[in-house]
This record gives structure tokens, sequence and C-alpha cells, in this order.
């Protein structure tokens, strides 16, 4: 005999606001989780000041973007792709970098570092300098097919492509160059720095479409007084905040990414402009 699975009151009363809230969202359908850690970077300034003295500009979105490649690389579950209601991990780590093609902001694309677990921070730089010049001159196949293929359908229709381009490229995993889009142009994660406008942080959303499980948002350094072994000391302090995909990974999980990261911006690395990955 079938039963009342929960058992209610009588329904109550609600005022219009509400009834305005019911009808405007449905059931929440966002498996975000949101974190956010506060990162010392003595030593990543440190280690930028070296690596600028033996001319290798850098700065410390680059350091981000390496910590985040190898916390990856030593938690690959994150690294996966759902499916047909299962995971597959990717083989490689890549990321994307979101990028301004040009200063009035309205276009935007993203530039992807691949296997970043295997390259050094000084190898990070220079491949993002020169594929963002790329795209800032109009000269990146990738971006410029993308831009042709979207600027084609019209914004009725924009959001049912989009999700079956989706379905197409991950669900069933077919591409070919004719679609107009890179091979898994989002990666394992996308890192990205709202630093560079003054704000001191911020969360990015995770795209249903680009099936990444993983958002970083570098935030404005900071001087920040912190209490050291006792005694007050001024340190500068980096906010990072992230946003993961809870059906790829639980709170244990983003726990274990986000003390590798720390650790790794955070720990002394040697004086060495070419060091080994």
């Amino acid at each position: 005999m079938l039963e009342q699975n929960v058992r209610f009151d009588r329904a109550r009363r609600i005022s219009s606001w509400r009834k305005v809230a019911i009808g405007t969202w449905g059931n929440p359908g966002d498996p975000s989780i949101y974190a956010k850690m506060n990162v010392d970077a003595t030593e990543m300034l440190e280690r930028i000041e070296r690596l600028s003295q033996d001319g290798e500009p850098l700065t410390p979105l680059i350091l981000v973007i390496h910590a985040v490649g190898h916390a990856i690389e030593q938690n690959p579950s994150l690294n996966s792709v759902l499916r047909w209601g299962r995971l597959h991990r990717r083989r490689g780590v890549n990321i994307a970098v979101p990028v301004l093609p040009d200063s009035s902001g309205e276009d935007r694309t993203a530039v992807l570092i691949r296997d970043c677990d295997l390259k050094s921070e000084v190898e990070l730089a220079d491949e993002l300098r020169a594929r963002s010049s790329e795209i800032r001159r109009g000269e990146d196949r990738d971006f410029e097919a993308t831009k042709e293929t979207l600027s084609r359908v019209p914004g009725l229709l924009i959001r049912p492509v989009i999700r079956f381009l989706g379905f197409l490229l991950y669900t069933l995993n077919f591409w070919h160059e004719r679609i107009g889009v890179p091979k898994d142009a989002f990666g394992s994660a996308q890192v990205t720095s709202v630093g560079a406008f003054g704000i001191e942080e911020g969360y990015g959303p995770l795209d249903p479409y680009s099936r990444c499980p993983m958002m970083v948002v570098v935030g404005r350094l900071e001087q920040v007084a912190r209490v050291i072994d006792g005694q007050l000391a001024i340190r500068p302090m980096l906010s990072i905040c992230f946003t993961f995909d809870h059906r790829i990974i639980d709170g244990m999980g983003c726990a274990r990414v986000m003390n590798s990261i720390r650790s790794r911006l955070e720990t002394p690395a040697k004086p060495c402009s070419s060091e080994s990955v």
C-alpha cells in the first residue's frame, strides 16, 4: 500500500513577493561548491623577484596556474568529465585562462594551456603571453573559428545550440574541425584573475556546456595584519576563490586540492629560472 513520503501540514498563505519568487525560479539545479582561502604570498613574491632578475617576468596568476596544474595531477579524480552518468578521467591536465581580445571587454575567449603539470612557471608565462598576443592580433585560428561559428547563430537559438554542442562534444565525445570550436576548449579547470581590476575576491560560474569541474579566481594582493608566533606582523595576502562541481568532487576532495595549492604557493622554491617540473 502506498503511503505518504512526507507528512505535511496544510499549505500556508504566502505573500505576493513569495509568489513572484516561486514563479521566477525552479528547483535548485546548480551543483556548485564555493570555497575561499587566503594565501601568504611572501614566498610567491620572492620567487617572482628572483625570476624577474633573471629576465623571466612572472605574475601571481602564473604561479597559481602552475599550482593548480600540480594539484589536479595529484588529485586525478577531479580531472573528470561526466558522461552518460559515469565519470571519465581526462588524459592530461589542461587549464583554460580567460583573456580579453580587445580593450572593450565585449568579446572574450580563453587560452588553453595543455599539460600544465609538465611545464615550469616560465614556460607557462611564455605560452600565455604568446597566445594572448596572437588573439589580440586576430591570428589565433581557434578563437577566430569559434567567433565566426557563434556569429552565425541567431540570438534566439544560441542557448539550444550551445547545449547541443556540449552534448556532441562531451556526452557523445565527437569532434570535427568543421564544428568551429577547439577540442576540449575549457580543459580540466579555468583560472582567472580579478585582482588586476582592483577586486579583492570573486567567484566564477561553472559553464554547463564546458564540462569543466573547477573555476579558480585570483583576487587582489593586499597587505594584511596577521599574528605569527604570537607577534603582530604585516604579510602580503592573496585571496583565491574556488567553484567546484559537487557531482565530481566532495568537500574532502576540495580540501585536498586547496591544501595542495596552498602548500606549493607558500613553500620556498629553489632559486632557479629553469626549474624542471
